[in-house]
């Protein structure tokens, strides 16, 4: 599944905010930690950037969780680095792959 989402801003930061029946039809529910990975794309500039939730040890670099409420899960990246990956980009895409536990996101 893909969805598409506009770019929100915190303190001056992009932020990339993802919640709610998306995140939990598709088997990623709150309290589920995941490392994040920004991954070159071959013939573009552009990376991509995803959640893997396989396998996370609490010593990983880039770890994170899934906020909110089990009614309501939330997956809130913020920050430079956010800044950076999406640069300047008004859209974001995250596509739901349920079947390899994981989240990429891509400048829309």
């Amino acid at each position: 599944m893909q969805k598409t989402y506009k770019t929100a801003f915190n303190r001056g930061n992009a932020r990339i905010w993802i919640e709610g029946d998306t995140l939990a039809l598709n088997g990623f529910h709150h309290g589920r930690r995941f490392k994040r990975v920004m991954v070159a794309t071959i013939g573009s500039n552009a990376p991509k950037l995803t959640l893997q939730f396989a396998d996370v040890r609490d010593s990983d670099k880039g770890k994170g969780k899934i906020a909110g409420t089990v009614a309501r899960p939330i997956v809130d990246l913020n920050g430079r680095y956010v800044s950076q990956f999406l640069d300047g980009a008004t859209h974001y895409v995250a596509t739901f792959d349920r079947s390899a536990d994981m989240i990429t996101i891509e400048r829309g």
